[in-house]
């Protein structure tokens, strides 16, 4: 089998694997209190952004990137807001393996100017909402053989799916990241902005709001085909993430 048709298969089964879930096994309690419910928002917040899991190279005005990635929150499960048996939690049902996972493909293409744009469409694992997602990247240090590469990104998420929660967010992150062969670590910093809102029974409304900062690290092994991106993330809680790639 050729390379990039071999790369594609992996792509492909890593969704089927991760992203075939089960019918909706969680959704946010449109009865929940007002605490469970901004405890439940501090936590996925930081959780949703979506985190560039690639250096701060550019794609260069030819260049192309395809890619699959999952992330796996840790000790999300253990809050007292996703206890189901809790009167007035944020969650009814409950989370796989009691982690909050999220799966994603997505797009990046390259654009004159040390310019990249992104899209991405994610699945919140068994849960009846899923997010959306784009990107703009701006390579403000091109990086080469001896000279690191430095990155502005600008990023929009929301949600879409339930009839009675909605997310948005909003973000910006700086990463810093060096080539050596084949292989590219990185590390960075962002800050969000993440507005959520539940409709509750008989008309009221549940808004709450929270400014984040994140901080991650990661490494990119060029396999040609394909390319793997795994990648520690640290907001309210620390998550880990694999990222298959291909392109140019």
């Amino acid at each position: 089998m050729k390379p990039a048709r071999r790369g594609l298969w992996v792509m492909v089964l890593c969704f089927v694997v991760l992203g075939a879930s089960s019918a909706e096994a969680w959704e946010v309690r449109d009865t929940a209190s007002a605490a469970a419910f901004g405890a439940f928002h501090d936590s996925f917040a930081p959780a949703a952004f979506h985190f560039p899991r690639h250096g701060a190279g550019p794609l260069g005005w030819v260049g192309f990137n395809l890619y699959a990635d999952v992330a796996a929150v840790d000790g999300f499960g253990d809050e007292d807001f996703a206890d189901d048996d809790l009167p007035g939690s944020a969650i009814r049902g409950s989370l796989p393996g009691d982690f909050l996972s999220i799966a994603r493909v997505g797009a990046r293409k390259g654009l004159p100017g040390g310019f990249d744009l992104g899209v991405a469409y994610g699945e919140v694992l068994d849960a009846d909402f899923d997010l959306l997602s784009a990107d703009l990247k701006w390579s403000i240090i091109d990086g080469g053989l001896l000279k690191p590469a430095l990155a502005l990104r600008i990023t929009g998420t929301k949600s879409d799916g339930s009839d009675t929660y909605d997310f948005t967010q909003v973000g910006a992150d700086l990463t810093f990241s060096k080539g050596f062969a084949n292989l590219v670590p990185y590390i960075g910093i962002g800050v969000l902005r993440s507005e959520s809102s539940l409709d509750r029974p008989g008309g009221d409304t549940l808004e709450v709001d929270s400014t984040d900062q994140v901080l991650f690290a990661g490494v990119t092994i060029n396999l040609l085909v394909p390319k793997i991106n795994l990648s520690v993330e640290q907001g309210e809680h620390l998550q880990a993430a694999v990222r298959f790639s291909l392109g140019l």
